[in-house]
């Protein structure tokens, strides 16, 4: 990577610093395990390869949460096609009120 381009990447990233011991050395699948909230994971099927097995994790780990693949989006779905990912959110949303 060039010089100019790594300096840029690296600004990019400082906001995530922090985040990403979590994500590399936390017991994530304990974490996973301890969540009591109602919960909707929506995943684009031509995203990264990372974070498509991330999301196939999580579907073997809770079985219980909501999945929903949308056909195209990447790995920033809900601003690269919030046509798609907005409806499911306003779904989601509506689920939890109250009857």
């Amino acid at each position: 990577m060039a010089n100019e381009r790594r300096e840029s990447f690296a600004v990019a990233l400082r906001p995530n610093y922090h985040e990403w011991d979590a994500v590399m050395s936390a017991p994530a699948r304990s974490y996973v395990a301890a969540v009591t909230a109602t919960t909707h994971v929506v995943a684009a099927r031509d995203t990264v390869p990372p974070i498509a097995r991330i999301v196939s994790t999580l579907e073997e780990q809770r079985p219980d949460w909501t999945y929903t693949w949308i056909d195209r989006g990447g790995h920033m779905a809900p601003l690269t096609q919030p046509e798609l990912v907005n409806p499911i959110i306003a779904s989601a949303l509506d689920a939890l009120l109250p009857v």
